[in-house]
């Protein structure tokens, strides 16, 4: 109760102290269902978000935000700060389209795909704005979050990596420089972005350069740099593209013939891998508020892998990693390494003629993702696959969700998904005893005080 009165306090003489302070609390809860032909899951996560926002002045502001996991299965209780970051913006004078921004503590960073990076860090950030140009610079830290809020996994030792003090994210030193430039020609806009990510584990922790014994269970450094390029924009009335294209160079550990025949040796090799894709929407505004897209994404894979993550016994490496590695899918989720992915969505509003109802706000939502293989080595979830197939064709995932919004501070989502795999032979990506057919339902409440 003591500390309560001490934290409350703290609040009202900073809400006093600031201009303008607000506060929320999230509550999200995720009840799953998983059933294959192994076994049936049932999961329930519940979230917990605090949020507090203070304009300390006109052009600067404060912003901190932390969250609570509680997973009932387990169980286990995680914690993290997701944020905590001061802005000051110094606009122009006489020119206020034109506005130099800086960021400092830790804030959310992310390329202009998502593919690459969508993370938090601990560093700085600074911004400008015109009306020709969007564009910012941002370096930071990973290593102080906590492991169980990352998503950075590019090692075998980012997924053994645990300090003994604390349960923390894999230490990374990253760089990110984003130009966006809107409607730079015939209405279409220009996306540019250059990250770079430095390994920074500790050389004791990893394979030395040299090593002749192998060991699957450890590997070495990776650090990377991603070049992109994106073009985006209106080709007819309703009818939008989305493009993109990125390179990514660096190095990582490869296992090489030595000069004594028969052996092996440790050895850094450079990267050359690529990402691109392309999105397709149309909208039909007039029929119940749908929309028809269109999506194939696709990311390098190296046959000479012998792991998803490291492995690697050629001159060179084509497997694209990224830092952060969100998962595409319900039912089969899988990070973009090694994958193409082409996806076929319909969504639509079938009461948006209810206008001032909440039925308004109900939203359905189909889609048909088909997976396949970059090259004939691991993808990110590789439970099941066939080594000896040569099949790139993985399966098919089908899903059904829908959206409901009522209110603008409660919201729900109901997800229904079946995941077809291609294990129709023994020679099939799966085999018939590897992998059945899969279920998934996912049920998502949101509420904010």
């Amino acid at each position: 109760m003591k500390r309560f009165s001490i934290l409350l306090s703290i609040l009202l003489a900073m809400s006093q102290q600031a201009q303008a302070f607000d506060f929320g609390l999230i509550i999200d809860n995720t009840t799953t269902l998983e059933a294959t032909d192994v076994n049936n899951l049932f999961f329930q996560k519940d979230k917990g978000t605090l949020w507090m926002n203070f304009d300390i002045s006109d052009t600067a502001f404060f912003a901190i935000q932390g969250n609570g996991t509680f997973v009932l299965q387990e169980p286990y209780f995680t914690y993290g700060f997701d944020q905590a970051e001061l802005t000051m913006d110094f606009p122009v004078i006489g020119q206020s389209s034109f506005l130099f921004g800086f960021t400092a503590g830790r804030f959310y960073v992310s390329d202009f795909t998502g593919f690459v990076l969508t993370h938090n860090m601990d560093g700085a950030r600074l911004v400008y704005k015109n009306p020709w140009l969007n564009s910012y610079i941002a370096v930071g830290f990973t290593g102080f979050l906590f492991k169980a809020d990352s998503t950075i996994l590019m090692s075998i030792e980012d997924k053994n990596y645990e300090p003994s003090f604390l349960p923390l994210a894999p230490p990374r030193l990253i760089g990110l420089m984003e130009f966006n430039f809107p409607e730079v020609f015939a209405y279409q806009t220009l996306d540019i972005s250059i990250v770079g990510q430095l390994d920074m584990h500790s050389t004791d922790m990893v394979k030395d350069e040299g090593d002749t014994a192998w060991d699957i269970s450890n590997g070495g450094k990776i650090d990377t740099l991603y070049a992109g390029i994106g073009l985006q924009g209106q080709l007819a009335e309703n009818f939008f593209y989305e493009s993109f294209f990125i390179f990514e160079t660096g190095r990582t550990l490869a296992s090489q013939e030595s000069v004594t025949p028969g052996n092996r040796v440790y050895t850094y090799v450079p990267i050359y891998a690529f990402m691109g894709g392309f999105k397709l929407s149309l909208f039909f505004p007039e029929f119940l508020a749908s929309e028809l897209t269109l999506t194939a994404v696709g990311s390098s894979g190296d046959a000479d892998y012998e792991t998803y993550l490291e492995g690697n016994y050629d001159d060179y490496s084509i497997q694209f990693s990224p830092i952060s590695r969100p998962t595409i899918g319900l039912v089969f989720p899988q990070q973009m390494t090694n994958l193409i992915i082409v996806e076929l969505e319909y969504s639509m509003k079938p009461f948006s003629g209810a206008v001032g109802t909440i039925w308004e706000k109900y939203q359905m939502l189909f889609q048909a993702i088909g997976y396949f293989r970059s090259s004939l080595s691991d993808i990110s979830n590789s439970e099941g696959l066939n080594s000896g197939s040569e099949d790139y064709y993985l399966g098919t995932e089908v899903d059904f969700i829908n959206n409901f919004k009522p209110f603008a501070d409660l919201g729900m989502s109901l997800a229904l998904g079946v995941f077809l795999p291609n294990n129709y032979t023994e020679d099939s990506a799966f085999t018939p005893d590897s992998k059945g057919i899969d279920f998934t339902v996912r049920f998502q409440l949101s509420f904010e005080i």
